[in-house]
């Protein structure tokens, strides 16, 4: 809900609030020819959804996917299933793109245009889950690890900045990112380092790069979970 008020631009102009549950609009007619109602309309989506599914669907989808794909796996010997933050350096266009992000985001919250930093973060994070979704299904395909291995640290970057930059909208679930990081909160949280690669701050933490050892995720987990009205 947090996310949803700050996507509202309150501060800008007066929005109401409408949630499908209370939209007493007729959309239709049923079989028998009785109205059909647009909290009971199924084609309706709730438009205070609108930004959970943003954390429910592609924030959630881009943190496991990086989790389970540098996990250890029985039965896979591939080399980047490590169990660790994968070393390396982002892509140019990875790295570009959570500069950019993440200058966007702060010139946004300078000028208190809450909304407009929501929309830099829902921007950078399809961008990134795309991102993901097309690296890693060529490197499968192809059957080369090298080319997954970059997919994972690609994710891994965009992923720990934009879940720097969500923080203040769902705490919560950012936390749990960090925790499956294994990276102190004062440290990851910090915008000294919003910049820096994983590789860099993980040397800071006095560690080799490629060796820092993520939180194991169990299976089918969620960092943003549905409400419970939603299944």
């Amino acid at each position: 809900m947090r996310a949803h008020w700050l996507s509202l631009g309150l501060g800008e102009k007066p929005v109401s609030f409408s949630p499908k549950a209370f939209d007493l609009r007729a959309t239709g007619k049923d079989k028998d020819g009785n109205p059909i109602l647009a909290r009971d309309d199924k084609r309706v989506i709730d438009p205070a959804l609108k930004e959970g599914a943003l954390l429910t669907g592609v924030f959630n989808r881009l943190a496991r996917s990086a989790f389970y794909g540098a996990a250890v796996k029985e039965g896979d010997e591939a080399s980047y299933r490590t169990g660790c933050i994968p070393a390396g350096e982002p892509s140019e266009a990875a790295r570009n793109a959570a500069e950019q992000a993440a200058i966007a985001f702060e010139q946004a919250m300078h000028a208190f245009e809450l909304h407009h930093a929501l929309g830099v973060c829902d921007e950078f994070l399809r961008a990134a889950n795309k991102r993901w979704s097309d690296a890693s299904k060529a490197a499968k395909n192809g059957g080369d690890d090298a080319a997954m291995n970059q997919a994972l640290i690609d994710a891994f970057h965009e992923l720990r900045v934009a879940t720097v930059l969500m923080h203040g909208v769902v705490p919560t679930g950012c936390e749990l990112i960090c925790e499956h990081f294994a990276i102190d909160p004062v440290v990851f949280f910090s915008w000294d380092n919003i910049f820096k690669t994983n590789d860099e701050l993980v040397a800071e933490l006095g560690e080799q790069p490629g060796a820092h050892a993520i939180k194991v995720l169990p299976p089918r987990f969620d960092f943003f979970a549905k409400h419970p009205s939603q299944f």
